[in-house]
């Protein structure tokens, strides 16, 4: 079965590498976060209770919102798949729901217990298991590649995984199961002689509008970083405002501080337009998955274009603009520190570039580009300037509070970082090396503890990304291979 442009493998995959995690707990929603970004009046319990803390590896939140992916193992994969988290997860959903009862959400069109449910779903998925390995599903079906459901053999699409993962998408909307899974799952059940339910779980999620962005005793900036100005006259809306000059609803919205439905809108006023961009207007039923995959992008891409999208892309807003191409084309050159290789693609920088100066405290140093923080900027706004995911750009600065009320006036942060800017190396294991199973090129390592055979349209890219491995380290084991990866022979190990 296919999601987002990958097979049902990719379906697991897309979820992220899982190169040891962080054993400690984390909260769903940061301490302070619903006072500074919501205006329902809640009691304390159940203000207490959407930001209580959850008993569970903090790489959950990372395969809950991110379709970067690389190989996982059992031993990584079980810092996350523990009773404790599971438990944890059910516990903090009834709470929530108990103590928010008949009270207003804190965020119009989202359950108070929404962002618990999108964990558990996505830790109810990571953790199945081959009934007969006991191999984890997500590490099981990576050898089926991107095949369609057809493609599969019958062994594959009857195996446990197969029906497992398919039944637990299809039981809830908290995972990204939609009418072509939905398609797809129905030929798997013809194949296999199940019949299990195939419809499409009804949304718990009903957002209507932006929320307003600027958190309190901000002002915003009065540099319009774009170049770009538009007055307001009589009739005009920001929904027709952003069609007629080609920019995101929601970056438009929140470059101004605009509230939420627009109201603070007056005629005369200058707004500050986002930089340009190819977009798109949101269709009722689109998820960002189903926009990506109709663009030919990436979830990734589609929150970096977009910083007012959320993590989860619940706040998707039928009838408004969102960008489906970098906003104003803008491509960054990194200067590469001496030996530093480009190793990946897409969203994220492809080498690093010399600290410019003051440095936030915790600032990751694997950065491409980094900010200086200049008078009236705030976090949505910085990520507006920069194209990068809000989410991200507060990952990869961890002295950034949960409001937001502590960027440093000058002190630079990364906002273009590498893709393995948060890798961490698994807990040390003692391996064998393995005799080589074909003939290999000169230079090429004698001690290695796994081998891969190169078949014919394979690329150094798709190699390293298999076994989670930088390209550097990769030529430094076979060094016959070239910088370009242009020399690397079909039946080869």
């Amino acid at each position: 079965m296919t999601r987002a442009g990958y097979g049902l493998a990719g379906y697991a995959a897309v979820l992220v590498s899982l190169c040891g995690g962080t054993l400690a707990a984390f909260s769903v929603i940061p301490s302070g976060t619903v006072a500074n970004t919501s205006t329902a009046v809640l009691t304390a319990a159940c203000v207490s209770a959407i930001e209580a803390p959850i008993q569970c590896d903090t790489y959950l939140q990372l395969l809950a919102s991110t379709d970067t992916y690389s190989t996982s193992n059992n031993a990584s994969q079980a810092l996350i798949c523990t009773t404790g988290c599971s438990s944890s997860l059910t516990t903090y959903i009834s709470t929530a729901e108990t103590a928010c009862k008949g009270q207003p959400q804190a965020w119009a069109g989202l359950p108070y217990a929404y962002y618990g449910k999108v964990l558990q779903s996505t830790y109810n998925m990571t953790c199945l298991k081959d009934a007969t390995t006991g191999v984890y599903c997500t590490t099981f079906v990576l050898g089926f590649g991107n095949a369609t459901a057809a493609e599969l053999t019958t062994a594959q699409a009857c195996s446990s995984c197969m029906i497992s993962m398919g039944r637990q998408m299809q039981s809830t909307s908290y995972s990204n199961y939609d009418a072509d899974l939905a398609a797809q799952w129905k030929a798997v059940q013809a194949r296999c002689g199940t019949s299990y339910p195939t419809a499409i779980a009804a949304s718990e999620t009903n957002v209507t509008e932006f929320t307003g962005y600027a958190p309190a005793n901000y002002s915003t900036s009065t540099t319009c970083w774009s170049g770009n100005t538009y007055t307001v006259v009589s009739g005009d809306t920001c929904g027709g405002i952003a069609v007629s000059k080609g920019v995101a609803t929601g970056s438009l919205v929140t470059l101004n501080n605009i509230l939420p439905a627009c109201t603070n809108l007056q005629i005369g006023q200058v707004l500050c337009l986002p930089e340009t961009c190819t977009v798109y207007v949101v269709r009722s039923g689109d998820t960002c998955f189903s926009i990506a995959k109709a663009r030919g992008i990436t979830f990734t891409q589609i929150l970096s274009f977009n910083p007012s999208i959320n993590p989860t892309c619940t706040n998707l807003i039928a009838g408004t603009n969102i960008c489906v191409s970098n906003p104003g084309g803008v491509v960054y050159n990194a200067t590469a520190i001496a030996g530093a290789k480009s190793t990946q693609t897409g969203s994220y920088a492809t080498a690093t570039v010399s600290l410019p100066g003051a440095v936030a405290s915790g600032t990751t140093a694997k950065c491409g580009k980094f900010y200086q923080v200049a008078a009236g900027d705030y976090c949505e706004i910085v990520a507006l300037k920069n194209n990068i995911d809000l989410a991200l750009f507060q990952a990869i600065n961890p002295s950034i509070n949960a409001a937001c009320s502590n960027l440093i006036l000058a002190s630079y942060y990364c906002v273009w970082p590498l893709e393995s800017w948060n890798q961490t190396l698994p807990a040390a294991t003692v391996y064998t090396t393995a005799a080589a199973p074909a003939a290999t090129a000169s230079g090429t390592s004698g001690a290695c503890y796994t081998w891969y055979v190169v078949k014919s349209g394979d690329t150094c890219n798709k190699i390293t990304a298999t076994y989670g491995i930088t390209m550097d380290t990769f030529i430094a084991w076979n060094s016959a291979v070239n910088a370009a990866c242009t020399n690397i022979i079909a039946g080869n190990a």
